[in-house]
């Protein structure tokens, strides 16, 4: 009887001291992007001579919920692999809570992730637990779902017929629609919001007229025309601002080896030119200095041919 109440005793006394000596603690809130893979921090730290069971456990929304994350583990051994590591699941511990880490992981969130999360922590049993929230924001640029004519009433409008506009986005986006031109369109049109990150706007509708949804936030903004365009966001307006530049770069350097190409031709053609006159008048002048010495000869000759002969009356003298 002695041994089970000394250990009652003994087992309240450590419970006791446990609770009074660890802390648990949270981030007030952690902010991503759709997409990205969010880690919400829970940070503990009991005695260092607990070797007891440990229970991590998050809960979402409300903390009356059941909770979507369960990790036992008994803290009697620092070695071996996180045993509540899931590389395949959606939901993990990032964190091994032997060494007082308790973060969860959560891959690829979307807007269904946005909002509370509370992290728990048992020491030695339910009645010894901590207990803090943190949010996270999962941020997201527009979107536009859809966008068509509908015949069906929109609002206070009576119009036959509507062009429906259905965007989502976090924080959510405002919708505007454009004419042809780019001026806005008078008609503002009748705007619902179906979820805290769904927006439908709709206006009435002409047959063959061309009209732009738009749907922007503090984030980016997204259009799309109807009947003809595709939707077209700031990325892909970069992305074909930076493709147009490249070309124009492209461009310039095909003209600038043209024109050196067309430069090099010109001083081998004149090169060439300058050789071919330089040869030729060195030739004439050869030429030239060859028929000098038979014109001479020629002189000579003649001038002997007229000289009078000799009598034979000068020859007796």
């Amino acid at each position: 009887m002695w041994p089970q109440r000394f250990s009652l005793i003994l087992s309240a006394i450590v419970s006791g001291s446990v609770s009074a000596g660890w802390k648990l603690t949270v981030p007030p809130g952690v902010r991503v992007s759709r997409g990205e893979d969010a880690v919400l921090g829970c940070f503990f730290t009991p005695t260092r001579d607990y070797s007891g069971m440990i229970k991590v456990t998050w809960k979402f929304i409300a903390s009356n919920t059941p909770p979507f994350l369960d990790c036992p583990v008994k803290n009697d051994s620092m070695h071996g692999a996180n045993p509540c590591a899931f590389s395949d699941l959606k939901h993990s511990l990032k964190g091994d809570p032997r060494w007082g880490d308790g973060s969860l992981l959560i891959r690829d969130v979307q807007l269904t992730d946005n909002g509370m999360y509370f992290c728990r922590v048992e020491l030695d049993g339910w009645k010894n637990f901590k207990e803090a929230k943190t949010e996270l924001y999962v941020g997201a640029e527009p979107h536009i779902l859809n966008l068509s004519v509908v015949e069906m009433p929109c609002g206070s409008d009576s119009a036959p017929r509507r062009l429906q506009c259905q965007a989502e986005g976090n924080p959510p986006p405002k919708i505007m629609w454009l004419l042809a031109s780019r001026r806005m369109l008078e008609n503002k049109g009748e705007s619902s919001q179906s979820s805290p990150y769904h927006v439908t706007s709709c206006v009435p509708y002409l047959e063959e007229e061309e009209l732009t949804c738009r749907a922007e936030s503090a984030l980016n903004h997204t259009e799309r025309t109807y009947p003809t365009r595709e939707p077209q966001d700031q990325s892909e307006e970069s992305e074909e601002s930076e493709e147009s530049e490249e070309s124009e770069e492209s461009d310039s350097l095909k003209i600038s080896l043209i024109v050196r190409g067309v430069i090099t031709l010109l001083i081998l053609i004149a090169g060439i030119v300058f050789y071919c006159l330089r040869n030729s008048c060195q030739q004439q002048v050869s030429d030239s200095a060859a028929g000098n010495p038979q014109t001479v000869h020629s002189a000579g000759a003649m001038s002997d041919s007229t000289s009078p002969p000799e009598t034979n009356e000068e020859a007796g003298e």
